[in-house]
């Protein structure tokens, strides 16, 4: 592969990893309400599902970085 070409592939894949954790975080926030009357239980004990999920995805980013 080409030397110019590859740093494009890098760029583009930096991209859209870079925008696909805010994206993620907004698309959990934004169905709270519905994930809270789904179970039927209050938006403060549906507000651990986020943070649950960021504390997994920040635990893999640290093993996966390690290795």
């Amino acid at each position: 592969m080409d030397d110019s070409r590859l740093r494009y592939l890098v760029l583009a894949t930096v991209m859209i990893g870079s925008i696909m954790g805010p994206i993620d975080a907004s698309i959990v926030n934004t169905i709270l309400p519905v994930i809270a009357h789904s179970f039927r239980t209050t938006i403060s004990m549906v507000q651990w599902v986020p943070m649950i999920y960021l504390l997994i995805i920040s635990s893999l980013i640290i093993l996966w970085s390690t290795g």
